[in-house]
């Protein structure tokens, strides 16, 4: 022959490897995925439904646990744009803190978008201003939400 035929057993040797590396790289991330606490933190407008009547709007901060370990919450915030943070000792919620979060759960807490509005207004902010909602667990890890624009004006006005 010419020297250019194909060893087969050491491409299918090479092959069983690099599925075999593949294969263990995901169950290592698979692993440290199921041991990594999880939290993910939803700031948005809402209302609370109290029979047939609508509550005030509120900005409600939500909770969610993705991962496969229970977190053990104890404050939820809003974290204002000179990065102070607005904390309730013991917040509107659907749950009581310190909370256990289960896998798959979620619970939620709400701030009234009218006195949140005038609180603002008392600490010397104007126009919109950009918040972030939060929660801390037990170790101390904080898990944040996106920025959401609060028009403090529209509020804080009634409307």
């Amino acid at each position: 022959m010419d020297g250019t035929t194909i060893d087969w057993t050491k491409v299918v040797t090479a092959l069983v490897a690099i599925y075999a590396a593949i294969l263990s790289t995901y169950t290592l991330l698979s692993s440290r995925k199921e041991k990594k606490r999880q939290i993910k933190v939803e700031l948005s407008f809402g209302f609370r439904v109290f029979g047939p009547k609508l509550g005030p709007t509120s900005l409600l901060i939500t909770a969610s646990n993705p991962g496969y370990r229970t977190v053990t919450l104890t404050g939820v915030g809003i974290r204002l744009p000179d990065n102070r943070q607005a904390i309730l000792p013991n917040p509107p919620s659907d749950v009581q803190f310190p909370y256990d979060l289960p896998e798959g759960k979620h619970c939620t807490a709400w701030f009234d978008a009218k006195e949140l509005a005038a609180t603002l207004r008392r600490e010397g902010f104007a126009g919109k201003v950009k918040l972030v909602g939060f929660y801390r667990d037990a170790l101390g890890t904080v898990y944040a939400s996106n920025r959401l624009r609060f028009n403090m004006a529209k509020w804080a006005d009634g409307e």
